[in-house]
């Protein structure tokens, strides 16, 4: 009977043994799958970052920053990114005078008989104008050789453009 008991005895040990084998079974099973859903969390965020960094390659690689460190008259050793936006911002400057200057000859334009000179003088200016925002927006392009038909649609002229016009009716006018 001691054997019996002996043997029940161990059974229940046993069985005790079991039940915590499979605690710690399912535990270490619940733990590798918090572990693997971090690992694929990780690679989930590593993908996007290597897109990203692709991305930006790709991205920095279409643009030559000498060319716009040159067009904005900036001298070697500069710092070309910290001048950009202050470079845009003067042209930008510079193309809101223009325009206010254009406006104040249209409107010269049409109140008095305009001096042929002036207006020859004003155009050549507002053309040379136009041929340095050209010039720098193509120096920016990847692409060299961009046809002036297509440039005319990037760049923000449009105004200007529409008083080209009225200068050179005054200017066959004054004739």
């Amino acid at each position: 009977m001691q054997t019996l008991r002996d043997l029940q005895e161990h059974l229940k040990v046993v069985s005790e043994k079991d039940a915590e084998i499979a605690a710690l079974k399912e535990q270490r099973e619940h733990e590798i799958e918090a572990k693997n859903n971090t690992i694929r969390r990780m690679q989930s965020e590593n993908d996007a970052l290597k897109n990203w960094r692709d991305s930006s390659l790709k991205v920095e690689a279409s643009w030559d920053c000498q060319a716009v460190g040159e067009a904005l008259g900036l001298t070697f050793g500069s710092n070309i990114r910290r001048r950009i936006l202050p470079g845009i911002n003067a042209l930008k400057e510079r193309v809101r005078d223009l325009e206010e200057a254009n406006s104040q000859l249209a409107g010269a334009a049409i109140e008095k008989p305009p001096y042929k000179s002036d207006l020859q003088a004003e155009n050549t200016l507002l053309r040379e104008a136009l041929e340095e925002i050209k010039q720098a927006f193509r120096a920016s392009l990847p692409e060299k050789g961009v046809p002036d038909e297509d440039m005319e649609i990037f760049i923000l002229y449009p105004m200007f453009r529409a008083v080209l016009p009225i200068i050179n009716d005054a200017l066959r006018e004054a004739k």
